[in-house]
């Protein structure tokens, strides 16, 4: 988090100073274009430039996501059969709350670092990957994976099951759905890589294309491994009126 400053009385001279500094950022801040602005905010995009004499990325542009996911729960168990050597357990967890944050990284060139590069046809191909990654639905399919946890089955050893031993089987289950999720995301990226040649391309029909990637025949084709456990989701009025962060003109 970035430090707050507080004012009051008269102002010595580094404090009007920083004053000022702070009314150029809100000026620059105005300028960037509402979509841009919104998908910034809403997806915490921090931008890093790069010198093209001095660096060659694979990539003239790349976007970065990262997902940070927050579970609480409690749970119970149930010792099916006890052996010498191991115990069976049945779990049943019960999630609390499940939160999913969201922040992003835009590489791109240098000569991009200016007030000009929200009309540049990259930096708008980067700020769809980060629509895709700021989509409520991959949120909502996680957030209903990890607080409807299945019960499962896991084999000990033979002491008494600990908190501890129960809390990383269930950790496990929840990693393992997180972990599809951001597969599912990192999947559209590739998707929209191929259909647009990384940006040159123009995408035929953007509300179709945008609208279906996280429909279920996607879920399908991307052989997305938990849609037993979202199928109701995605029928749900919430998932399909979902309000969506894309740009449905080719602008």
């Amino acid at each position: 988090m970035k430090p707050h400053g507080h004012f009051g009385g008269l102002l010595p001279r580094v404090d009007v100073a920083f004053l000022i500094l702070l009314l150029a950022t809100a000026v620059a801040r105005a300028e960037t274009p509402r979509y841009f602005q919104q998908l910034i905010d809403k997806g915490r995009v921090s931008f890093q430039f790069y010198d093209p004499a001095v660096e060659r990325p694979k990539h003239t542009g790349l976007a970065v996501f990262y997902y940070e996911t927050q579970h609480h729960y409690s749970y119970r168990y149930k010792v099916l059969d006890e052996e010498r050597a191991t115990r069976r357990l049945n779990v049943t967890p019960s999630s609390t709350k499940a939160v999913l944050e969201r922040q992003h990284t835009i590489l791109i060139p240098n000569y991009l670092d200016n007030d000009q590069r929200w009309a540049n046809r990259l930096v708008q191909h980067e700020f769809d990957h980060v629509a895709i990654s700021s989509d409520p639905r991959p949120k909502m399919l996680l957030e209903q994976l990890l607080r409807q946890l299945p019960r499962f089955e896991i084999t000990i050893g033979p002491l008494e099951p600990t908190d501890a031993t129960i809390r990383a089987a269930i950790d496990k289950q929840a990693k393992q759905r997180s972990d599809a999720v951001v597969e599912l995301v990192g999947h559209n990226y590739v998707h929209l890589d191929a259909v647009t040649f990384h940006g040159i391309k123009a995408i035929g029909d953007r509300r179709d294309f945008f609208t279906s990637l996280y429909e279920q025949a996607n879920l399908e084709a991307a052989k997305f491994p938990y849609l037993s456990e979202v199928r109701g989701l995605l029928k749900t009025r919430a998932y399909r009126t979902a309000e969506l962060p894309y740009r449905f003109e080719d602008e």
